[in-house]
């Protein structure tokens, strides 16, 4: 008989946790229903909360020479950047495309029952792809490899989540997987091993620091607040570590946004950012700006791309030697146009923005901001 899992009791006690383990077995066979169960004692950290003390002037700084490339590509899902001239990202018309400098190419995933969501990868020949797979009623979530050459194609028949949220490839063939509802996986050689969250709590994003995985969730009851969950992987389940809350109407207001910027792993908020050491997330530094994403080499040398809180105006702010700078010179698309955008990304010295037109779908924009030495 399965144990019932608790329901959190929101009060100043700390709560107990159980998540389930299923069986690994080989993909293209149905998971064996075989739970394990690792209930852990936690000690949660309270709400972060900090002082919000008046910003400092910005000071202007001549930091990007802007370039614009465009591809004639429908929206595509989330970057994998190896190197300056390998940038991998799929995209809605069956494609995975690979770009450079100087030119791309579209290689196709010849699965016109595949959706694209994410991707990730591990070198320019172990690129990941997560999305789902539409297998007549119901989608299953799916996992694509590009080798270099081809694909290699894995899948979960019994798992009709959505699709994949995020991937954290930590090998040539070992990749942690969020999908869009409780249940996340871990895929190694062919093989998944799946884990279950609280029927409540959804996983975000997989991150690894100092050797150590850890994962991001969020409760998916609260609507205009985020109860948010952060793990860690003991080798056996997931031991959890912090819970703090956000409410929109607060500026201390931490969001579900997380990036990695090297070895540091940085979150958003409303007007700060904070950062995780390996065991809670610590306050990093104010801003006078809304920060929507962010990219760099670590916590310390990081680019912004945000809206000015009095002109509401989108602007690159960097932040270098523990000091704000905004970007002297307007890109190209900041004023005037009716873009969606996507991320940021950085790889070797360059900042990538990915941009598509609100009414124009097939056509993709990447901007290069490259650093000046």
């Amino acid at each position: 008989m399965i144990d019932p899992i608790p329901k959190f009791i929101y009060i100043n006690l700390p709560p107990f946790i159980k998540m389930k383990k299923l069986k690994s077995v080989p993909v293209y066979i149905f998971l064996t229903i075989n739970y394990l169960f690792v209930s852990i004692f936690v000690s949660c950290s309270s709400d972060i909360i900090e002082p919000n003390p008046i910003a400092q002037n910005i000071d202007t700084i001549n930091y990007f020479n802007f370039r614009i490339d465009t591809l004639r590509s429908p929206l595509a899902a989330q970057f994998y950047i190896y190197d300056t001239n390998n940038v991998f990202y799929p995209s809605y018309d069956g494609n995975l495309y690979h770009y450079s400098d100087l030119s791309y190419q579209s290689i196709s995933f010849n699965d016109p029952d595949f959706g694209p969501s994410t991707s990730n990868g591990y070198n320019n020949h172990s690129v990941f792809i997560g999305g789902f797979g539409n297998s007549g009623l119901t989608n299953n979530i799916k996992l694509k490899k590009f080798t270099g050459s081809s694909f290699e194609s894995y899948d979960v028949q019994e798992d009709t989540n959505l699709l994949v949220r995020n991937l954290l490839v930590t090998g040539e063939n070992q990749v942690w997987i969020v999908t869009f509802y409780n249940s996340v996986y871990y895929f190694e050689s062919g093989n998944f091993t799946k884990y279950l969250l609280d029927s409540a709590i959804y996983g975000r994003m997989f991150f690894k620091k100092n050797g150590d995985v850890f994962l991001f969730a969020v409760n998916s009851l609260q609507f205009d607040s985020s109860v948010n969950y952060t793990y860690k992987f003991n080798g056996s389940g997931f031991t959890l570590l912090t819970i703090d809350s956000s409410h929109a109407s607060l500026n201390y207001d931490l969001s579900t946004r997380i990036i990695i910027c090297g070895q540091d792993i940085i979150r958003l908020a409303k007007s700060s950012l904070y950062y995780f050491d390996g065991n809670s997330w610590q306050f990093l530094c104010n801003t006078n700006f809304q920060p929507f994403t962010l990219a760099g080499e670590s916590k310390d040398n990081l680019v912004c791309y945000g809206s000015d809180n009095v002109t509401f105006s989108k602007e690159f702010y960097i932040r270098k030697d523990n000091k704000w700078y905004v970007e002297s010179k307007r890109s190209p698309f900041q004023t005037g146009n009716n873009l969606l955008s996507s991320d940021l990304y950085y790889s070797q010295g360059k900042y990538y923005l990915l941009y598509v037109y609100a009414y124009n779908f097939f056509t993709t924009i990447i901007m290069q901001c490259n650093t000046i030495k």
